[in-house]
C-alpha cells in the first residue's frame, strides 16, 4: 500500500504486504491503528518531509501487541517525515527496528528495543513502556 496524495489513510486491521514495504507514504497521513503490516525491505516507510505515519492512538496508555509492523529489514524508516508511535510493536533486523526519529509518544513513555525470533530470524522489537518520573 503506498499513498501519494494530500489526505489520510487509516488500517484497522487485517494484513498489508508488500516486496519493498507493507506500507508507505510521501505525502499527507497514515494511520495504522491496527492489523499486521509487513514488507521484506521496509514494513512502513515514509521520506517525506509531507508525510505522517501515526501508529495506534493517543490515549495515556500503550498496547503493546497490535498494531504489528514487520521487516527483515527496517521496520519503520522515517527520513524526514513525522512519525507518530503510540502503540504496538515494530520489528526489524538488529539495530533496524526504527531507522529515524519518533516525534510523539505517549507521555512518560520511553521506546523499548527488545528481541523476537521468528521461524528462526531474530528480529529486534520496538514498544513503549511507562518510565515512572
Amino acid at each position: 500500500l503506498q499513498y501519494l496524495d494530500n489526505g489520510t489513510i487509516e488500517i484497522y486491521g487485517g494484513t498489508c504486504t508488500g516486496p519493498l514495504f507493507g506500507a508507505g507514504v510521501q505525502i499527507g497521513e497514515l494511520k495504522i491503528l491496527g492489523g499486521t503490516i509487513i514488507g521484506d525491505t521496509y514494513g512502513v516507510d515514509a521520506t517525506s518531509a509531507t508525510a505522517t505515519v501515526t501508529i495506534g492512538s493517543k490515549d495515556n496508555k500503550s498496547n503493546t501487541t497490535t498494531p504489528v509492523i514487520q521487516s527483515t529489514n527496517i521496520g519503520v524508516r522515517n527520513n524526514v517525515a513525522t512519525f507518530n508511535f503510540y502503540d504496538g510493536i515494530i520489528k526489524g533486523a538488529a539495530g533496524k527496528s526504527i531507522a529515524g526519529t519518533v516525534n510523539d509518544k505517549e507521555e512518560g513513555y520511553k521506546v523499548l528495543k527488545g528481541t523476537e525470533t521468528i521461524e528462526g530470524t531474530t528480529y529486534e522489537t520496538s514498544t513503549l513502556y511507562f518510565a515512572a518520573s
